[in-house]
């Protein structure tokens, strides 16, 4: 049997029962629960969130909710010092007049959280701002027939997680920005969802925030959000930077760690010892780079602050004097130890006759840090004969699944 909604954990002398758009007016008390029973205008009431916070209930999101038509108009303000947390669930908030928004609140960074959960937004005009908290969340949540989404500004600690939400138009195209970033924005922790944004309008966007304004990478994360394919979810943030990890999503393009090289131009690898390595020299082309760059021929380097597990293979071809045996050795720079580790080598490989390519395959793993390279050397056990990596020859390096 279903429970009422006051048979919940908390005692009935904690809650207070909302009828009247006054009782949300004036000094609220962050000790109590806020229960709206039925859908109450708002009209051009103002609710101050205190420093302590503020609990307000629904008794379902289909039957409770806050709404106002009202122009040039903000919902829920600060006390103009700072807001505190702000929890609201089991309801639905409708702020429709122009230029209106529902919050413009500032926690100036005093640890203290907006969660929204089993709730809607219902034709908002926007969703205003949040300035400098720690986190935001909204799970079980829906944008029905909104126009713009939500300006996150300042430091935020922590970040926001938008979960189990659902974006629907509802005759009203959704056009705007779901998370939006303001101009002193910085996230020290992360951004991430698994949103179904598939109504979004073709001009709408899900995020406009920037690499610049994530300080952690790997952070701004997207697991298996869904997009309307002719929208542009990400203007700023391309899957492939080190910032951004877009994983099982579909309508935009996901993030695939890694890239590859192509041996374009050849070039001798002088060997100047026997049985030395020597670096394979070469101008290599490189495609699909995701959180690696190069700064050089032959070289994968890592680009992120995060430790990750790679493969890499290559598949090259040789010449060299004929029946000298050669040594192709895969090396890892590591940046923290100034110093070359060796991955994997092949067998002695025979060079052929008259200058015949021989192909060489060779496949290693490891664990990749900031400023790591992987680099293809060659080793002659015969001589000082110079060897030459064949074009169209390629390398690439791949994150290990895990």
């Amino acid at each position: 049997m279903k429970r009422n909604f006051l048979d919940r954990d908390f005692p009935l002398e904690s809650a207070i029962r909302i009828t009247n758009p006054l009782q949300l007016c004036g000094e609220l008390e962050s000790d109590k629960v806020y229960i709206i029973d039925g859908t109450i205008d708002m009209g051009d009431k103002q609710i101050t969130v205190p420093q302590g916070g503020l609990v307000i209930y629904g008794l379902d999101l289909a039957v409770s909710g806050l709404t106002t038509s009202e122009n040039n108009h903000t919902l829920f303000i600060d006390d103009g010092v700072f807001s505190g947390d702000l929890f609201l669930r089991d309801m639905f908030v409708t702020v429709s007049g122009t230029s209106s928004q529902v919050f413009d609140l500032d926690n100036a960074e005093n640890g203290s959280a907006v969660e929204c959960t089993m709730f809607n937004f219902v034709g908002c005009t926007s969703l205003g701002t949040l300035s400098n908290y720690r986190q935001g969340l909204w799970d079980d949540f829906a944008l029905v027939a909104c126009a713009d989404g939500l300006t996150m500004d300042g430091t935020w600690s922590g970040g926001f997680a938008i979960l189990t939400t659902i974006v629907v138009e509802a005759g009203t195209p959704f056009t705007g920005t779901i998370l939006k970033a303001g101009g002193s924005l910085v996230v020290n922790g992360s951004i991430r969802s698994d949103m179904n944004a598939l109504q979004i309008d073709d001009s709408g966007a899900i995020s406009d925030l920037a690499p610049a304004n994530v300080a952690n990478d790997n952070e701004f994360r997207m697991n298996g959000v869904r997009c309307n394919p002719n929208a542009t979810p990400f203007p700023n943030m391309p899957a492939s930077n080190v910032k951004a990890k877009f994983s099982n999503c579909v309508g935009f393009r996901n993030t695939y760690v890694g890239g590859q090289y192509e041996i374009t131009t050849e070039a001798a690898t002088n060997i100047n010892t026997i049985s030395v390595p020597e670096k394979v020299a070469g101008t290599t082309t490189y495609t699909d780079m995701n959180h690696f760059s190069n700064t050089t021929d032959n070289a994968f380097v890592s680009d992120g602050s995060n430790q990750i597990g790679t493969q890499m293979q290559l598949h090259l071809s040789f010449t060299g004097p004929n029946n000298d045996e050669i040594l192709i050795i895969a090396r890892h720079w590591v940046d923290s130890m100034s110093a070359y580790v060796d991955l994997s080598t092949t067998g002695p490989v025979t060079m052929g006759i008259a200058s015949r390519p021989v192909p060489v395959s060779l496949q290693a793993f490891c664990d990749f840090d900031q400023n790591d390279r992987f680099e293809v050397w060659v080793q002659n056990n015969t001589s000082t004969g110079n060897i030459t990596a064949k074009e169209g020859g390629i390398a690439s390096i791949t994150e290990r699944p895990s």
